[in-house]
């Protein structure tokens, strides 16, 4: 009997000790990225700023003994759009938040593109590498602004296995409605992103901005709408 009150005593300390732990992790759900980068997170309790952070893509940052009570975790996607995520902590127990940085709304993201946060002075790339069984082609843009105004420089494009190039090297000055038609492939891309990489036969598009690179793994036909906007904004079929 009084080995289990001895034991009961020593017990109810370690229950009054015990306090939950919050766990973040930044993800991506359809992106791939080869390259080190690190994204600004704010922590918030209640509207008290708790930590403003640095986390590398694909860590975690681990907080214990947190208090209960309501919790805002900020941060900012790779397309620049301002997400609050809130959660409630009421227990002694392990909490995950999960931050996926590729996370893209078509609605709330509408006005948001790579090349609409260009800086004046910047340039950015989009390419494609379509491979299949029987072909195996890429082709990419460079838009660049400058004094508040876009020029676009279509590559050939080359057939990899055949060793050829076809078309010529266009540079455009963009119009609005040019700009317009870039940010529609880019939603259609970031849209119609296969998780996972895809299939044997994708279409691989890359975004190169800011020094970093984002790719997104498609299927197959997408490569029709850069056609589409090749044709459109250069001329070339």
């Amino acid at each position: 009997m009084k080995q289990s009150v001895i034991l009961i005593l020593l017990f109810i300390p370690t229950l009054l000790l015990a306090r939950p732990s919050l766990t973040i992790s930044l993800l991506v759900d359809k992106a791939q990225n080869s390259v080190d980068t690190s994204f600004q997170v704010k922590v918030y309790k209640g509207d008290r700023l708790l930590h403003d952070l640095t986390i590398p893509l694909f860590e975690k940052k681990t907080f214990d003994d947190v208090d209960t009570g309501s919790y805002r975790i900020e941060y900012m996607t790779i397309f620049k759009r301002l997400i609050s995520q809130t959660l409630q902590i009421t227990r002694d127990e392990e909490y995950y938040e999960l931050l996926y940085l590729d996370s893209f709304d078509r609605v709330k993201d509408v006005r948001k593109s790579f090349v609409s946060s260009l800086q004046d002075g910047k340039s950015m790339k989009i390419s494609f590498e379509a491979y299949g069984c029987y072909h195996w082609e890429t082709q990419g843009i460079k838009i660049t602004l400058m004094n508040g105004k876009y020029v676009a420089t279509l590559y050939p494009e080359k057939l990899v296995r055949d060793k050829k190039k076809k078309g010529k090297t266009i540079i455009k000055s963009l119009t609005q409605q040019g700009v317009a038609s870039i940010e529609e492939l880019e939603h259609f891309i970031l849209t119609n992103a296969l998780p996972g990489g895809g299939s044997n036969e994708t279409t691989s598009f890359k975004f190169e901005v800011n020094g970093i690179v984002w790719v997104f793994n498609l299927d197959e036909e997408s490569r029709k709408p850069f056609y589409k906007l090749r044709e459109t904004v250069f001329g070339q079929k």
